[in-house]
C-alpha cells in the first residue's frame, strides 16, 4: 500500500484513511472487477478495505483477472496469484478436495 502511494504521489502518513486516494482506488477497483458498486467496506487495524460481495460477484472478480491478456496488470495479478499454485490450497497434510 505504501509503495502505492509513494508510485503515485499521495501522502504515506494518511493511506489508512478510507477517504484517502489509495484506499477509493482500491475501492472503485474492487467495483470495476466486480461488476457492480459495493456497500462501503469495513476497515481492518493494518488499513485494508473488506467488502461483502455475493460470490457470484467474487468469481466475476476473479474471472476477469484470470481472463485478462497477458501483460496486463490484471493479469499480472492472476499469474502471481493463481496460476502460480500447483493445486487447490488446504492445510498441511489436508485433501483440498
Amino acid at each position: 500500500m505504501l509503495a502505492t502511494c509513494v508510485v503515485n504521489g499521495w501522502p504515506t502518513s494518511s493511506y489508512l484513511n478510507p477517504q484517502h486516494p489509495l484506499q477509493q482506488a482500491i475501492v472503485r477497483t474492487v467495483e470495476e472487477l466486480a461488476g457492480e458498486r459495493v456497500p462501503p467496506p469495513e476497515w481492518t487495524a493494518c488499513g485494508a478495505p473488506l467488502f461483502a460481495l455475493t460470490l457470484s460477484r467474487l468469481a466475476r472478480a476473479f474471472r476477469v483477472l484470470v481472463l485478462a491478456a497477458p501483460g496486463t496488470p490484471e493479469r499480472r495479478v492472476a499469474d502471481a496469484c493463481v496460476r502460480t499454485r500447483s493445486g487447490p490450497a488446504a492445510p498441511s497434510g489436508r485433501s483440498a478436495s
